[in-house]
């Protein structure tokens, strides 16, 4: 039998890792990274959003709204795995398990009016607050989908929420 040089298993070992399809939320290099939507720098964890298609491809967004409109249009959202940021902890969630606040009072960086909660009680307490709707995965999903995720208002600096 062959010996195999421990360096050589070792670098096809971190060859075959690093080819390994991660599962999770990919890195955003807030200040550095660009939307793949507007082409605008990612700043604000708190709209931050992502998918990683099934070929492995990461789309990074600014906004969460976008996210879902982009996926849409170019048909990558129904296969690919989402993550949204929750607007309060700048925590990753799952897309599927988010709670979405929609409403033209809700100010993001590209106007979706979309920011995601973790858990439904905060999302409707953010909502009463902003005059807003919450949405479970499956109402986004298809409002996405039947394009109804308009512009409302955008974030100018100064105001309450451009961070």
């Amino acid at each position: 039998m062959k010996k195999i040089p421990l360096l050589t298993l070792a670098l096809v070992v971190f060859a075959l890792a690093s080819c390994g399809g991660d599962d999770g939320p990919p890195d955003i290099s807030y200040g550095r990274d660009i939307c793949d939507s507007c082409g605008m720098v990612i700043d604000d964890p708190r709209f931050a959003s992502a998918y990683r298609t099934p070929g492995g491809e990461v789309r990074k967004f600014d906004d969460a709204g976008s996210m879902f409109e982009y996926g849409t249009q170019n048909g990558e959202i129904e296969d690919s795995t989402l993550w949204v940021h929750d607007y309060e902890t700048e925590d990753w969630i799952a897309a599927e398990e988010a709670w979405y606040v929609l409403g033209p009072e809700v100010q993001t960086p590209m106007a979706s009016g979309v920011v995601a909660f973790s858990d439904e009680e905060r999302a409707r307490s953010f909502a009463e607050s902003s005059g807003a709707e919450v949405l479970g995965w499956d109402e986004m999903a298809g409002r996405a989908a039947q394009g109804g995720l308009s512009p409302v208002t955008t974030i100018e600096p100064g105001d309450p929420g451009s961070g």
